[in-house]
């Protein structure tokens, strides 16, 4: 159930300000659009696709795998579900990149757990699946209730999936930064604007709000 409650702290990500619990002054892509006791759900900076959303925790951890085991979980169903119940989507992607470390490349420079959810892309999953595995070739698939059961405690991942499926590969040898942002851009034509650093998005970020009825 979406509820306003109050925000915890954060471990020094660039989350803090949305993490914060005085108000402050957020910029466009940290505008809520939802929440719940655990959660925050806000748009991404970098939205190379309209409606894709970040979806992150209130207790801090370097990423979902270890989130999830503190709150005794497999099952990344019950994260994404918010979103669901609210927007009823034809289609839904999500996804993680999933550090070990703080710095490490595989984060993004967030140093903080974030599951990003793509609602409706102009793609399919297997078109994104497909994509993936020209990027990363040793893919594991499994039941999006299990997969985070799956993940090797030690290293650090990558893991996509929707309601139903999931994949994960680890991220050993020479890691990939923003590996499904370059995905998705290259799957929209658009691969040299990958990067959430130089190329905000700002209108899809805009029309991710407007579809939860935000001004």
């Amino acid at each position: 159930m979406l509820d306003t409650i109050q925000h915890s702290a954060s471990m020094g990500s660039r989350f803090d300000s949305l993490l914060a619990q005085d108000p402050v002054d957020r910029p466009l892509w940290n505008t809520v659009v939802a929440q719940t006791v655990d959660y925050l759900v806000v748009p991404t900076l970098g939205s190379i696709v309209p409606h894709w959303h970040l979806v992150i925790p209130r207790d801090p951890s370097i990423n979902f795998h270890e989130h999830l085991t503190a709150k005794h979980t497999k099952d990344i169903r019950g994260v994404i579900a918010p979103i669901v119940e609210a927007l009823s989507p034809k289609q839904l992607l999500w996804f993680e990149h999933g550090p070990r470390f703080v710095g490490s490349v595989v984060g993004c420079g967030t140093d903080y757990a974030h599951l990003h959810v793509v609602l409706d892309a102009p793609f399919s999953f297997s078109e994104f699946q497909n994509a993936a595995g020209e990027f990363l070739p040793s893919w594991t698939e499994h039941d999006t209730e299990r997969v985070y059961g799956e993940i090797d405690p030690g290293a650090e991942y990558y893991a996509f999936g929707d309601l139903g499926s999931a994949f994960v590969s680890q991220a050993g040898g020479r890691p990939t930064s923003q590996l499904f942002r370059k995905v998705i851009a290259n799957l929209i034509g658009k691969p040299d604007q990958w990067d959430y650093r130089l190329f905000p998005h700002d209108e899809c970020v805009r029309s991710t709000i407007r579809r939860w009825g935000k001004p």
